[in-house]
Formats: C-alpha cells, structure tokens, sequence
C-alpha cells in the first residue's frame, strides 16, 4: 500500500508533467491580493534535507513535548501509524 502523502505528490506531478505554463484556466480576476506581491522563494533545490532516520519515540514520550492539537503529518503504511511533527 502507497502511503497517501506520496500518491498525492506522485499525481499531483503528473499533472504539472502533463500542463504547460499557458495551460492553467485560472479566472485571475478573483483574488485577494495583488498578484505583484508574490515572490519567488522557498529552498532551493536539494534545500530541505530527507529524513533518512528519524527519531522514533512511544506517545507517552511525545506527549511530553507535543500538544495535543500539535499539528502532524499522519501516515499508516502496512498497519503501522507514524506521526511527523513539525517540530522536534
């Protein structure tokens, strides 16, 4: 089974494989902002660095430093429930 997160990422390339830059139908003319304001930004390539070894602790251990609306990203994969926080 697929994690989600990764499916949703393998799609979601996809389609930006299959769009070119004039293929957006985008009605610009609702918006809240104006579009000059946005930048360019973000890590560069390579910039956010895998996480190849987390550290893995029980809840009892997390809910030492995590809250309880901690925001997480969830993942079951094979009947086996891991929670990434934002935060270590």
């Amino acid at each position: 089974m697929i994690p989600r997160v990764c499916f949703l990422a393998t799609l979601s390339g996809c389609l930006m494989a299959q769009l070119g830059p004039g293929d957006w139908r985008t009605d610009l003319s609702k918006k809240a902002i104006d579009l000059t304001e946005l930048r360019r930004g973000g890590p560069p390539k390579d910039g956010i660095p895998s996480i190849d070894n987390p550290r893995l602790v029980d809840t009892t251990t997390a809910s030492s430093w995590l809250s309880p609306k901690e925001p997480v990203l969830a993942i079951d994969l094979n009947g086996q429930a891991r929670a990434y926080p934002s935060k270590s």
